[in-house]
Order: C-alpha cells, then structure tokens, then sequence
C-alpha cells in the first residue's frame, strides 16, 4: 500500500506599504499580501486580492428599550450566542441571556428568571409584559449588551 503525495506549491508573500501597490502580475492562487495602509491581510484569488478575515464570535451594541414584547436585537454572530451580557445605563439590573435558560436578571439585592424567546443565529431577545424593567426592554432606558457564540 503507497502513499500518494501532492507538493504543495509554493506560497508568496507581499508587503507594501499600501494597497495600490500589490502586484497583479505574475501571482499564483493563494499567494498572501499585507498593506500597512489598510493594516490588512490579503490572499490572491487568481484574479483579485481578496481581505482575509477571521469569523467574530463576540460582538456589542446598544439599544433603547421600548416595552415591547420579545423585542429582535440583532446581535451579528451568525451563530446562536452562548452568552449575552446586558447591562442598564443606570446599572441597576445585571441581564444574563444563557441560550438554555433564556434570561436571568439580578440586582444588589435580588435575582430571578423572566422567559423570553431564545436567541437564534441572527438576534436575542428582549421583553416580557409580566416587567420590561425585568426583562431587559424598559421604555426609554438605555442597555449596553454583549454577545459572545
């Protein structure tokens, strides 16, 4: 029994101090290029450089609540978050969203459960009539929030 094995070929590697100036010419697929313009790396494609990026499996933002029920916050993931930390502008209320229990709130003081509809791969979920103060959606407050899949 043989093994069969395929050389690789050889890849390049291009540094320049700006994009403009990466060659087109002369590249094989694959081949790398950094501009320190951009601060970016870059992989030929076989007809363009291409921005190599790295998947982002934490995000944040920021929303204004409103009192509404199961409230979409579009949290940018592309996957199902494992954890969401939300905080109040006033820092009254502490929000943990752990995909299996839904929403979990604290205080100084006290700590509870208020259910809310699981996050998906595109938003998390805020509001639950029973107390939007409780659920993370209260009108005109402000909430800090962190997403992490």
């Amino acid at each position: 029994m043989g093994t069969e094995l395929t050389p690789l070929p050889k890849i390049r590697q291009c540094f320049y101090t700006t994009y403009a100036l990466l060659p087109t010419t002369g590249l094989n697929e694959g081949d790398i290029g950094y501009a320190t313009d951009t601060l970016r790396l870059y992989r030929w494609s076989g007809a363009a450089w291409q921005t190599i990026t790295a998947p982002s499996y934490v995000s944040s933002g920021t929303y204004l609540g409103n009192s509404s029920v199961n409230r979409a916050i579009p949290h940018g993931l592309g996957v199902i978050p494992k954890l969401i930390l939300c905080v109040l502008d006033s820092s009254l209320y502490i929000f943990l969203f752990i995909t299996s229990i839904n929403l979990t709130w604290q205080t100084t003081a006290t700590m509870g459960y208020i259910g809310v509809t699981s996050p998906d791969i595109t938003n998390f979920y805020v509001g639950n009539a029973t107390n939007y103060n409780q659920s993370a959606n209260l009108n005109a407050v402000n909430y800090y929030w962190v997403a992490i899949g």
